[in-house]
């Protein structure tokens, strides 16, 4: 059973000049409002430090076609591949209510992440997917029991079910540390196996993590993309990876999913990582406040952003 650590806000923020609005982006729970939305694409947030992508394409391998025997593509990921990534990672962010995004897993407990393509071949079951460690098998799991982990990880949408959408992700819950010769996701078959990278980060112990700052501008104008930049430490003894939920409320919406960070920090050192938002409304006639929640598992940070309409914008040369 999975245990939520330092949730998001649950519900609908009460915004009463923005419930008529609706989710907008980011909000995968609702159909999309009538009016005017925020469509630019930039809700998912980026890091600066080059660590956005959680494995080492170089570092895969033994990945099989579906139904067969035979590797489609060693040591990298191709168009019809059925494992599109398999990743280690010591927390899950997932949905924590209907419109928000939580972080979930004990200190003494770590994933394994598979995301999963079968359009290209026959679809296994979950059932019949499972994580071989050393020999010892794990069950696949694709919700956490919040009742809302169906919809969403990180920053992936639905979960793998071959009788609906044969994309999608599931992942299994391992001890922490856990140090294995050989970890494999296996189905009938085929198999795929972690990279060497990964299986080290299962064997790692836990660290721990500071926040040491979160920084936003006060005011950005309507169309203007907004930056924040939350920086990291590293304070335990190794290496680690921190994780967080990202939501947001406003200037549209009450409040929404906004995004994940999976942030490699070695010990001792510190690492940034960037939130990018852009709000494009036409006939904004007024300033609405945007808040960016930030929750990893020990606490959380926020910071307010004043959206301005267009006519009131300050000229720059």
């Amino acid at each position: 059973m999975l245990a939520v650590g330092a949730a998001g806000l649950g519900g609908c923020l009460a915004e009463s000049d923005d419930s008529a609005d609706g989710p907008a982006d980011g909000a995968r729970t609702s159909p999309a409002p009538a009016e005017p939305t925020e469509t630019d694409g930039n809700a998912t947030p980026t890091e600066t430090d080059g660590n956005a992508t959680p494995t080492d394409p170089s570092d895969r391998s033994g990945t099989t076609e579906p139904g067969t025997d035979e590797p489609s593509n060693e040591g990298g990921t191709v168009t019809g591949e059925f494992v599109q990534e398999l990743f280690a990672v010591p927390e899950l962010v997932a949905p924590d209510s209907p419109d928000s995004f939580g972080v979930f897993g004990d200190r003494d407990e770590q994933f394994v992440v598979a995301r999963l393509d079968a359009r290209g071949g026959a679809a296994p079951a979950v059932e019949d997917l499972a994580l071989s460690v050393d020999g010892e098998t794990y069950t696949a799991e694709t919700g956490t029991d919040t009742g809302y982990g169906g919809w969403a990880l990180f920053d992936y949408e639905a979960a793998y079910d071959p009788g609906d959408d044969p994309r999608g992700w599931l992942y299994f819950t391992l001890a922490n540390p856990i140090d294995a010769d050989e970890t494999a996701l296996t189905w009938p078959g085929g198999e795929s196996s972690l990279g060497e990278s990964e299986r080290a980060e299962l064997a790692r112990s836990p660290t721990d993590f500071e926040v040491q700052s979160f920084e936003a501008p006060e005011v950005v104008d309507v169309g203007e993309r907004a930056e924040a930049t939350l920086t990291v430490a590293n304070t335990g003894d190794a290496d680690g990876v921190f994780v967080a939920a990202v939501n947001r409320s406003g200037p549209r919406v009450a409040h929404a999913p906004d995004g994940a960070v999976r942030l490699s920090v070695p010990a001792g050192e510190t690492r940034t990582w960037t939130y990018e938002h852009t709000v494009e409304w036409e006939d904004m006639s007024t300033e609405r406040p945007m808040r960016v929640f930030v929750h990893w598992r020990d606490d959380s940070v926020d910071r307010e952003i004043t959206v301005r309409p267009e006519q009131t914008a300050t000229p720059t040369e």
